[in-house]
């Protein structure tokens, strides 16, 4: 009994050790993005007004806070399901924004898919970089603004993220030559993932993301 009782504690401590590794991991990476984004920010000069550069790392800092709250809630610590988490983005994007409660829509299929944590940050990350550009851009050209976010099933075990705003469609590719931070770091993140990706065109402003289980 006593070796049985021994044996156990060691596998519950062994747990525990990885269970710290892996949360000091996951908090040192999310501040490394942060700080990363920041200095971005600070050496392209995006932005002189505070006040909208807050709002941005707001809603940035919001996308890896809600990781932590669903992976506690589940109590797995590494996986989280990635349809949970784009609902409560877009409900935030809601509560930031409670002018355009009406304007902002989601189709997000009930699916049971779970995935790292990692991997769930860098897509809640590429949702509000699309969001932040949707503000910044199409809202000042439209008086009946829409940004929607639809996620469903395909077949064969691959899911389509898509993601879109009503507004006039754009070179995705020039767009990137410019001083910006968002599209860069949208496709960036999206080939670390190795999504099968579609960017804005001239013709639609939409993204759409493919992805296998």
């Amino acid at each position: 009994h006593r070796r049985a009782a021994q044996h156990k504690l060691t596998a519950v401590l062994e747990e525990k050790e990885m269970l710290i590794k892996e949360i000091n991991h996951r908090v040192k990476n999310n501040f490394g993005i942060l700080i990363s984004l920041l200095r971005l920010s600070k050496e392209n000069g995006l932005t002189t007004n505070p006040k909208i550069l807050l709002e941005e790392y707001e809603q940035r800092i919001f996308s890896m806070l809600k990781i932590h709250d669903l992976l506690n809630e589940s109590g797995n610590y590494t996986d989280i399901n990635i349809a949970s988490y784009l609902n409560e983005l877009m409900n935030e994007f809601r509560k930031s924004h409670p002018e355009l409660t009406a304007n902002i829509h989601a189709e997000i299929e009930k699916i049971d898919l779970t995935i790292h944590s990692k991997s769930a940050l860098h897509i809640g990350l590429i949702v509000t970089e699309i969001f932040l550009n949707s503000l910044k851009h199409s809202i000042k050209k439209l008086a009946d603004y829409s940004f929607s976010l639809h996620f469903f099933k395909l077949e064969k075990k691959s899911f389509l993220l898509q993601i879109k705003d009503n507004g006039p469609g754009f070179n995705f590719t020039q767009k990137l030559d410019k001083n910006t931070l968002g599209l860069p770091l949208i496709k960036d993140l999206a080939k670390g993932l190795n999504f099968t990706s579609k960017f804005p065109t001239e013709q639609s402003s939409t993204y759409s993301f493919t992805f296998s289980s």
